[in-house]
């Protein structure tokens, strides 16, 4: 599963509040300790090298979408 995958899913399951809270609090993690994201990562299943059909790894266009610049 792709991290784009886990937040959908989390969005399809969760109040649209909660989600939002959790995903940012993923995105924070990612930024503040890349290693303990990482690790919550290979925890729950998620392939941090997973490519979208460009080539781009999904992480990088997550982080890009979650960054809010």
């Amino acid at each position: 599963m792709t991290i784009r995958e886990y937040c959908d899913t989390l969005i399809e399951t969760l109040d649209f509040d909660e989600a939002a809270e959790t995903i940012a609090t993923l995105y924070a993690c990612y930024e503040a300790d890349y290693l303990d994201f990482e690790a919550w990562a290979l925890e729950n299943g998620i392939n941090l090298d997973a490519r979208d059909p460009s080539g781009e790894l999904v992480l990088t266009l997550w982080a890009w979408d979650e960054c809010g610049e």
